[in-house]
């Protein structure tokens, strides 16, 4: 089964989302979600990509 994963890191967590893929009649090529996107928090959550964000809000503007 093919799927489509996905990962948001904010500095007040992660949430993530995984969802299946369907073919998309006519075309034998396109695919689209199966269901909708829906993402979870996930609380201790670890790995290489994450705690890429500053520990502190930045101060100052953003441009």
């Amino acid at each position: 089964m093919d799927t489509a994963n996905f990962m948001l890191e904010t500095r007040h967590g992660v949430w993530g989302a995984q969802v299946p893929l369907k073919p998309k009649p006519p075309s034998k090529k396109r695919r689209t979600f199966a269901t909708p996107v829906s993402l979870s928090f996930m609380d201790g959550v670890e790995g290489r990509f994450v705690g890429l964000l500053p520990d502190r809000e930045p101060s100052g503007t953003l441009h």
